[in-house]
C-alpha cells in the first residue's frame, strides 16, 4: 500500500520519508480494533487513501475463532528524530480513536494515547489476582495512582469501596477513565488529574496502588507515597530493577511485604508483571 500511494517509510539515518510504524490495539473482550499510522511531523498527504486501503484490507481477512472489527484508524504523530514507535498526538483518519472492552462484567474505553495490558487475558492473569491479595475492600478508602483508564480504579470502586481517586496526568487516559466511571456508573470514584508526585492526595488511605511506569516510582514517587501515609500499599511492576530499588525505599521507611506474586503477562519473554502487598511493620 505504501508503495502504490507513495508514501516513503522512515529512515531514522537519513532522516528521510514520514511513516515510522503501523500499529493495531485489540480489546479482546469485545473484538474491536483501532489501528495507528505513525509518521513524523508534517503534513501527511496520503493519510486519508492510507487509511481507506488498510479498512478495505481489515474487511477481507479470514475470520478466526473470534471475531473482529477494526472500528477506527488513527494518524498518530511522533515528534521525536529517532525510531521510537508510539506518536505524541492522535488524529483520527477513518471510525473511532478508541475501543471499547468490556472484562469482569464492566466496560472500559481505551483511545489511541492511553495505556493498556496488551495480554487478551490480563483480567485473569493481573487483575483479579491483585483484588484477591487486597482482601475485601469494602468501605474502603483507595487511591490508584498511576491509574491510567481506571483498569484497577473501576474495579476496585465496583467491589464496593467507599472512595476510589484515580490520579493520572495523561490527558486521554484522564478522559478515559471519567468515562469509564460514568459508562459503569459509579458513583464512588473521580479522576484527579496530575503527576502522581506532585498531586494533592487523600492522605491515610486504607490502600494505594502504584502502578509507575518501567522507571518504577523513583524518588519523587517514593516521597508522595509516604506523605500520604496509607495503611496498605500494592506495588505494581514490570521491571525487576526498578521493583527492587522502590521496595528497599519503602521497606527503610518503616513497611514489610506480606505477599508477592508473578504474572506472566509477556509469554516467551524474560518479562513478567510483578505485584507485591506492603503493610506498615
Amino acid at each position: 500500500m505504501l508503495r502504490e500511494l507513495r508514501v516513503h517509510a522512515f529512515d531514522a539515518r537519513r532522516s528521510t520519508g514520514q511513516v515510522k510504524a503501523l500499529w493495531a490495539r485489540l480489546a479482546s473482550g469485545t473484538g474491536q480494533v483501532v489501528a495507528g499510522i505513525v509518521t513524523r511531523p508534517g503534513v501527511f498527504a496520503g493519510g486519508r487513501e492510507l487509511a481507506d486501503a488498510l479498512h478495505e484490507a481489515g474487511t477481507r481477512l479470514r475470520e478466526g475463532r473470534e471475531k473482529r472489527e477494526l472500528v477506527g484508524i488513527v494518524h498518530s504523530i511522533s515528534d521525536r528524530d529517532d525510531e521510537f514507535l508510539l506518536g505524541d498526538r492522535h488524529v483520527p483518519l477513518r471510525g473511532t480513536d478508541h475501543v471499547i472492552d468490556r472484562r469482569d462484567g464492566l466496560t472500559f474505553r481505551v483511545s489511541a494515547g492511553s495505556f493498556y495490558q496488551v495480554h487478551a487475558d490480563a483480567h485473569e492473569l493481573l487483575y483479579r489476582p491483585a483484588l484477591r491479595m487486597c482482601g475485601d475492600i469494602k468501605g474502603k478508602t483507595v487511591i490508584d495512582g498511576y491509574g491510567g483508564i481506571g483498569a484497577f480504579g473501576v474495579r476496585f470502586a465496583k467491589a464496593g469501596a467507599a472512595a476510589v481517586t484515580i490520579v493520572e496526568d495523561n490527558a486521554a487516559a484522564c478522559r478515559d477513565a471519567e468515562h469509564n466511571i460514568a459508562a459503569n456508573e459509579l458513583k464512588n470514584a473521580c479522576v484527579l488529574r496530575a503527576p502522581f508526585a506532585d498531586a494533592k492526595l487523600p492522605e491515610r488511605p486504607d490502600l494505594l496502588v502504584v502502578d509507575p511506569p518501567r522507571i518504577g516510582l523513583q524518588s519523587g514517587g517514593v516521597t508522595r507515597l509516604l506523605a500520604a501515609r496509607p495503611t496498605r500499599v500494592l506495588l505494581v511492576a514490570c521491571e525487576l530493577d526498578s521493583m527492587a530499588r522502590d521496595l528497599d525505599q519503602l521497606i527503610a521507611k518503616g513497611f514489610r511485604v506480606t505477599a508477592m506474586r508473578l504474572c506472566d503477562l509477556f509469554p516467551h519473554t524474560e518479562r513478567v508483571e510483578l505485584l507485591a502487598m506492603l503493610e506498615r511493620a
